[in-house]
This record gives C-alpha cells, structure tokens and sequence, in this order.
C-alpha cells in the first residue's frame, strides 16, 4: 500500500470512531427523516467529514521521503477529498430526505 493509502485508512478508522457522536449530536439537532438509508449515508458523511483533519495528518507524518510542498499538498488534497465525499453524501441524503417530506 501506499504512503496516501494507508494515511486514507487510518484518518477513515479515526473519523468512524469520531463520527458515532458527531451523528448522534446532528441527529438531536435536527432528526433525520429519510428513513434507515438516510441515517446510514448521514452516518457515512459524518465520518468523511470527521477523517478529514486526521488523514491529513497521517499524510503529512507518512510521507516523510518528500520535500515540504509535496507532503503539504498530499494531506490537503486528501483532506478535500474527504470533504468533497461528505458533500456528495449530503446531496444524497437531501435527496433522500426530500423524497421522504413529499410522500
């Protein structure tokens, strides 16, 4: 595996941890209404957006063979792409959800 790969899976396994309460607290903020799909791709947007910072760390420590620049941009392209993840699972969810309030 790679440098990129493995930090990916630790910040995905840290922010699966992180997204149990982060879910629970938007949940009591404001209930989802979709249904068990719904609760499932919020739990997973939750988790992308919870890995972001520590897979962006793990990159960074990771991948230490690299100048700064490289090991910099490494973590906040892989950070974005957690977060662009979480973007698509919330547009999924609002579908989800706005199909569900039309019933």
């Amino acid at each position: 595996m790679n440098n990129w790969q493995i930090a990916l899976l630790i910040g995905l396994i840290i922010g699966a941890i992180g997204a149990y309460w982060v879910s629970r607290a938007a949940n009591k903020k404001q209930p989802i209404n979709g249904g068990s799909l719904a609760h499932a791709i919020h739990y997973l947007a939750c988790t992308f957006q919870t890995a972001s910072a520590p897979t962006a760390l793990a990159a960074a420590i990771l991948s230490r063979g690299l100048h700064l620049i490289p090991r910099l941009l490494t973590g906040v392209g892989l950070a974005f792409g957690c977060i662009g993840a979480s973007l698509l699972c919330l547009i999924v969810l609002a579908a989800l959800e706005e199909r569900h309030v039309l019933r």
